[in-house]
């Protein structure tokens, strides 16, 4: 059992190594290695916790621009294209300074 569990981890671990490779390499193909089973599987352990969690899912990051944002939750269809490095700090700097913001919710996150 706890072979299939590593297994399974290692899995994911290679599918968002190979997710972050193409991110650096600005590929829109990253958009769809995100929704993609592996990822969403990687992020069900932290989901299934007790623990007091937020999981943020940005568009492409963006130097410059306004540094509002526009947030959507599971379930909703992901809005935008990017977010400005700006209101991505922003936010994260408001999750950790605001106890209770957006806890147990997953994020995406994109420019307004």
């Amino acid at each position: 059992m706890d072979h299939r569990r590593d297994a399974r981890h290692r899995r994911a671990a290679t599918d968002l190594h190979q997710f972050h490779g193409h991110l650096r390499r600005g590929s829109r193909r990253a958009a769809i290695a995100a929704s993609s089973t592996p990822c969403r599987d990687s992020a069900a352990p932290i989901e299934a916790s007790d623990l007091d969690w937020t999981i943020l899912r940005p568009g492409r990051f963006v130097r410059g621009g306004p540094s509002s944002r526009r947030l959507t939750r599971r379930g909703e269809p992901f809005v935008g294209d990017d977010v400005s490095i700006d209101a991505l700090s922003k936010l994260i700097v408001d999750l950790a300074m605001r106890e209770g913001l957006h806890v147990r919710e997953s994020l995406g996150v994109s420019r307004e």
